[in-house]
């Protein structure tokens, strides 16, 4: 008996991450003209300090535009299921934002490199995925940042979530 109930329960797990995995594709499935990366510096009430006023605030620090290779090698991994470690930090921060556009914002992708959160958003059909990254999803984000010199903009701390 317990024996079918551990396959059971293992079968079932499968099924519910599979949905997930279609889930995030058909989130993803736009079409877009142009991507741009944007770096963001956000400061919540769950960063701010015990006994001092509470500051939240959020800004575009420097923004730039992907090429259109980029864009597409960047869409692939955020579909892939792999991307994806199915965690999700508590504290609530993004400084990495990607927009996938036609003519408006089509899909944006806000990631805390500080946690590794993810949070897509179709802002066609109004679905979302949340998630934490991994592997090569990380690796590219870094390559980006590095390229498009966003990475020295940050401390080595606000590196974490990501690495």
């Amino acid at each position: 008996m317990k024996c079918l109930l551990t396959l059971l329960m293992t079968a079932f797990s499968l099924f519910v991450c599979a949905q997930v995995d279609t889930m995030h594709a058909a989130i993803l499935s736009v079409q877009f003209d142009h991507a741009e990366m944007a770096l963001w510096e956000m400061h919540t009430k769950e960063m701010s300090t015990p006994g001092m006023e509470l500051n939240e605030y959020e800004r575009e620090v420097k923004r730039n535009t992907l090429t259109r290779a980029e864009a597409n090698r960047l869409m692939k991994l955020l579909v892939k299921p792999g991307s994806y470690d199915q965690t999700r930090a508590l504290l609530y921060h993004y400084n990495l934002v990607i927009e996938f556009i036609n003519d408006s914002t089509a899909v944006r992708v806000m990631v805390s490199t500080i946690t590794g959160n993810i949070d897509i958003e179709n802002k066609v059909n109004g679905k979302y995925f949340r998630n934490n990254t991994k592997g090569k999803l990380n690796k590219r984000l870094l390559h980006l940042m590095r390229k498009y010199q966003l990475i020295e903009l940050l401390d080595e701390f606000d590196l974490e979530g990501i690495k």
